[in-house]
Formats: C-alpha cells, sequence, structure tokens
C-alpha cells in the first residue's frame, strides 16, 4: 500500500508491471491495481500460472521465459508502458523493466531474489526521467520519526486530498480495504463508533504490505502508525493460529487450496534458517486423484482416508545432492566443497536441515490460514521407489493440508510443563 498508494500515486488507468506476481505481495499488489481501476500487468515465469493469475485479478499476464517483456508491455499499453513497476528481483532484468516503463514512471524495487549485481539502466533512465526507488515495508515509520515535514502529513480530515492524487473522503482506504476484502479480516476488531480508538493493526499484522490505524486521540481519519511498537512480537490472536489453538486434523472439510496458498507457503518458510543456508527441503503437493492413488498404497491403513480426503498431501522431503545448489544460496564462497564428497555430512545437514524446513513448513500453512496433519505412518522405502526413483531425494514426512473438520475432533493432549521439558544453566 504505501509504495504503490502512497508513493505511487496509484490511479484508475494506469498501467501497472507487477513481476513475481505469484507471491503474496504480488497478489496484494494485483487486489489493490484492481480496487483502484488501475490495469495490472503481471509477469510470471512460464505460461504455466497464467490462468491462475488471470483468475485471481490481473489484466495480463507475461511469461518471462516464453514472451519479450518489453514488446509485450508496450502492446499492452499502446506503446506508452507502465506507469508503476513493482519489482522484487532486481538484477540483470532492471534494464528490461526500464525499457517498459512509460515516460516519468516509477520503478519501485523492494527485493533483490535474482541474488546478482543489478546494473543501473543509465540511458533508459535518462531518456525518460525515471524514479527508480528502493522500498521496504519500514521506510514509512522511518520517514516519519526522521522528518518533521513528513510527519505532519498525518493521513487526517483534508490532508488525505494532499497526501495522494485523487483523494476525495477521508475514508478512501478504508474503502479500499473494503473492496479487496481486507476489510473482513480486521471488521471483529472495530467498534462503528465514528470517535473509534480501536487499532486494526492487530488484525493486519499479518497482511506484511499495509500498516494503519484508526486515529487513537479520536479525531476522524487515518493517521500515520509508528510500526516499530508492533514490530516486536506477534499479536496473541496470531500466536493462538500458529501455536496454541492450532490442531492436528485427521477430517477435512471440501474446500480447495489453491496453487497461489501454495505458493505463499513456500515464500513464508523458505525464510527460516538452516545451516549455511542449506535449504535442502524439497516439497512434492499430491491433489489430483492420479497423484493420490499413487501414495496411498505407501501409508498405514489408519491413515489412508485421512490423505484421501486432504484437498492436498504434501510430501516433505530433502534433497541428498542440496550443495548443488549453493553456488546460488551462498554466492560468498565456496560452500559446495565443503560437502561434495562427504556423505556422512551430506546426510546429516540434509535430514537437520529438511526436518527443521518441515516444522517451518507447518507454521507457514498455519500462518495463512490452513490447517495440517503431518503423520509418520508410512512406508518411506515406497514413497520413494514412487516419487522419487532416482534416490536423490529421501522421504521425512507426509503432511495433510486444507480447512479440518473438527466435529469429531478428540480433546488435545496434554504438554510437558516448563520444568519437565527444559533447563536453565
Amino acid at each position: 500500500m504505501g509504495a504503490l498508494g502512497i508513493q505511487g500515486h496509484i490511479a484508475k488507468g494506469d498501467f501497472v508491471l507487477i513481476t513475481a506476481a505469484s507471491s503474496s505481495v504480488g497478489i496484494a499488489a494485483i487486489e489493490i491495481a484492481k480496487a483502484e481501476g488501475a490495469i495490472s500487468i503481471a509477469t510470471t515465469r512460464t505460461s504455466k500460472k497464467k490462468a491462475e493469475l488471470i483468475s485471481l485479478g490481473a489484466d495480463h499476464v507475461i511469461a518471462t521465459e516464453e514472451e519479450d517483456l518489453v514488446a509485450r508491455v508496450r502492446g499492452i499499453t499502446a506503446g506508452k508502458g507502465a506507469r508503476i513497476v513493482f519489482d522484487p528481483v532486481a538484477g540483470p532484468g532492471l534494464e528490461a523493466l526500464a525499457q517498459a516503463a512509460a515516460p516519468s514512471g516509477i520503478i519501485f524495487e523492494y527485493g533483490a531474489l535474482s541474488m546478482a549485481p543489478t546494473p543501473f539502466p543509465l540511458f533508459s533512465a535518462l531518456r525518460k526521467h525515471l524514479t527508480i526507488k528502493g522500498y521496504t515495508l519500514f521506510e514509512w515509520s522511518a520517514i516519519r520519526r526522521s522528518s518533521p515535514r513528513r510527519s505532519s502529513m498525518s493521513w487526517s480530515g483534508s490532508s488525505l486530498a494532499h497526501s495522494s492524487r485523487g483523494l476525495t473522503g477521508r475514508f478512501r482506504w478504508i474503502r479500499l480495504l473494503k473492496r479487496t476484502g481486507i476489510w473482513s479480516r480486521t471488521r471483529r476488531s472495530v467498534r462503528s463508533s465514528s470517535r473509534c480508538e480501536t487499532s486494526v493493526c492487530n488484525h493486519l499484522n499479518r497482511v506484511r504490505w499495509l500498516r494503519f490505524a484508526l486515529s487513537p486521540n479520536g479525531s476522524t481519519g487515518i493517521q500515520w502508525f509508528d510500526m516499530s511498537t508492533i514490530a516486536a512480537h506477534l499479536s496473541e490472536e496470531a500466536l493462538d493460529l500458529i501455536f496454541r489453538k492450532a490442531r492436528t486434523f485427521y477430517a477435512w472439510k471440501p474446500e480447495p487450496v489453491s496453487d497461489a496458498t501454495l505458493h505463499q507457503i513456500y515464500d513464508l518458510y523458505k525464510f527460516g534458517p538452516t545451516s549455511f543456508n542449506t535449504s535442502p527441503a524439497r516439497i512434492v503437493f499430491v491433489r489430483t486423484p492420479e497423484a493420490k492413488a499413487r501414495l496411498l498404497p505407501a501409508l498405514m491403513p489408519l491413515n489412508v482416508e485421512k490423505a484421501r480426503t486432504a484437498p492436498v498431501t504434501a510430501i516433505i522431503a530433502y534433497d541428498t545432492e542440496f550443495y548443488e545448489k549453493l553456488p546460488k544460496l551462498v554466492p560468498h564462497m565456496d560452500a559446495r566443497g565443503f560437502f561434495a564428497g562427504n556423505a556422512p555430512l551430506i546426510q546429516e545437514t540434509a535430514f537437520r536441515n529438511g526436518t527443521l524446513q518441515g516444522a517451518y513448513f507447518i507454521i507457514a500453512a498455519r500462518a495463512v490460514g490452513l490447517d495440517c496433519g503431518p503423520m509418520s505412518g508410512f512406508d518411506a522405502a515406497k514413497v520413494n521407489a514412487e516419487f522419487f526413483p532416482d534416490g536423490k531425494w529421501k522421504t521425512n514426512f507426509v503432511c495433510n493440508l486444507g480447512h479440518g473438520d473438527a466435529s469429531n475432533q478428540h480433546p488435545r493432549a496434554p504438554r510437558l510443563d516448563f520444568e519437565e521439558a527444559c533447563t536453565v544453566l
């Protein structure tokens, strides 16, 4: 919201180029563009995700490994280019984004997924008078603390019209939240009084691209919210969702799990720490009846129905050749050399860190609103033979995903007390 709305002044009819659009932030950007009447141009590497991105609201989708990005953008925009570019990739591809941008356009760089050097597109920037800007989640709270001028723009009353092009009402952003469906996730915490003092940030904390609060001093409107006061810990509701009230489910409601949600899970859990950034976990999402028919014979009889009825069953595996990816994952040193040819170290590292990532996977799935049913009752040799016949990946455990049916769930089992499980020295 800060980049597209506050700094980019997104407006009806704008062309907005959104790269890596299948990520959670990319999907959010598509929703904002759609709500504002802008025209979103989403990019993804291959055409496999085109239909899904269109279903999520993208007006156009470009498969960058199959199509010429610049030519397609020029065709879509009738030669005008994209006024706003929202990019988490950077790297050499920035030059193409600059060529695809409109004169006087703005390019937001909010990530470095490429990991490659990012040359500055000088001639395109000069010729088109482009703004190329780095953007981070916490930028606006930092600006507020360091700049009295910016701090005075308080997002209340008439200052709203000054802060963003085309603002006509003091609750424009609340209306935007309602149109995108985000407001429904906060309505329980917001009192209907015109002098509302309840912060909606507690419930929007998981919507990482948006931070604001209703005025705590009783005035109507929206004001700056210092994110440093909420960034230190999760809300009680979030802790309940991930840990305290989360359960292992054995029965499932007939609600599908989309590819976009699976991407959200990965985009969260991949950031969990692993030694040397080895990231050895590999996931196979088993969803179709044909794929389930391959998996079910390897499960214990007690687990067959659980997996058969689950919308998705994830095989959490680890890659015994994870070290081949280390030149990309650890570009600043020769980490591959630590592992190549050392079979005991490879096995220990792959299993330990793959298991860690399996735990992150469960936390991430719960964080995006899914229930989990991890299982270890299966024949690993059969799963490996069926899904990983080359022997490079090894099964660790399987985990059902979906929206759990709690109608026949037994009470939560006890847990050990701190004194039984922990020692402080």
